[in-house]
């Protein structure tokens, strides 16, 4: 005889009870911070994926995800001017900025899921598979580039 689960006793036991429970406790945290609350529902890989990466950089997932986000609109924000100077994307100028660039070989940035563990060429983090990180492409052919987040945002 296989035995059947056993109802709950309270509506505080029920799955969707104890998540919106949860809900409202991190919004009262947040905004005891004064922070913003954001839930949002993933597949169950990516999830994994999240507190892999979080619990391997040593961070909560909430900082890991909050960091993702940022670097993103990060970039965003960075493109959009680019876009507007250089409104024909197929021509690329290859002068170097005035500023004297760490990396002056470097032609451009693309945003990589890392597939083998590698280490940040700006500050030798160690950089698990699986983690975010830039790659700068050489103009002249060379080695490319990679940059953890903070050091791609730095540069």
């Amino acid at each position: 005889m296989v035995p059947r689960p056993r109802p709950p006793r309270h509506a505080s036991e029920h799955p969707a009870e104890r998540a919106k429970s949860a809900r409202v406790k991190a919004q009262a945290e947040a905004r005891r911070r004064k922070e913003e609350f954001i839930g949002a529902r993933v597949p169950l890989d990516l999830r994994e994926k999240i507190f892999r990466r979080a619990e391997a950089e040593g961070i909560p997932a909430s900082l890991l995800i909050r960091r993702i986000l940022e670097e993103a609109f990060r970039a965003e924000a960075e493109a959009a001017p680019s876009r507007a100077q250089n409104p024909m994307p197929d021509q690329v100028s290859l002068a170097q900025p005035k500023t004297g660039a760490r990396f002056p070989d470097v032609l451009g940035w693309e945003s990589i899921t890392l597939h083998k563990p590698t280490t940040c060429a700006s500050c030798a983090v160690a950089l698990p598979a699986g983690s975010a990180a830039a790659l700068g492409f050489s103009a002249s052919g060379g080695a490319p580039v990679v940059l953890c987040g903070r050091c791609r945002a730095a540069v």
